[in-house]
């Protein structure tokens, strides 16, 4: 396949017998295109804290949060949203991902406990709520939860309905 503006990708599938085989490849773009500077991000954060994330579960989601803030740009924006049967959302908006920002949202990261339920449609909602901001930007929304939920239906269809331009990651 010949390299283009933008990487392709193909996945085929083989039934032989009662096995399946799968070939999936990934076809990098040209090399001027894989030069640029990547597009600054806006980044929108959401951990759950419900008590389902005790122990084990909340402590590696608040340090992947943190190792994440930590990773942003100077150029990027970000916010933070977390929730267990109620929500909180860090700035009205996101904000640049300068020293204070981060800062602040670092402490509201480490300050979190595992406790209450799990209603995980409100901060959903917040998170994909998008005014169309600067195409400039590349939205990314990443929930850190360990997806103890009982209305995936609900969720897919509020996914479906908001998601616009927003690219969405679970990390479990």
């Amino acid at each position: 396949p010949a390299a283009g503006k933008t990487p392709s990708v193909g996945v085929f599938r083989e039934r032989v017998g009662d096995s399946d085989y799968l070939l999936a490849f990934v076809t990098p773009p040209a090399v001027e295109q894989a030069q640029q500077k990547p597009l600054p991000r806006e980044v929108i954060f959401v951990i759950d804290n419900s008590g389902s994330m005790g122990g084990v579960s909340i402590i590696q989601a608040k340090a992947s949060l943190i190792y994440a803030l930590g990773r942003l740009q100077p150029n990027d924006r970000f916010n933070v949203i977390r929730f267990d049967h109620t929500m909180d959302v860090l700035f009205p908006g996101a904000v640049p991902a300068d020293r204070e920002n981060v800062g602040r949202a670092t402490a509201f990261v480490g300050a979190l406990q595992a406790i209450g339920g799990t209603e995980m449609v409100p901060a959903m909602r917040a998170a994909l709520s998008d005014d169309g901001g600067d195409a400039n930007y590349v939205r990314q929304v990443v929930f850190l939860t360990d997806g103890a939920i009982g209305n995936e239906q609900q969720l897919f269809e509020t996914i479906n309905a908001l998601r616009g331009r927003s690219r969405i990651f679970m990390v479990g």
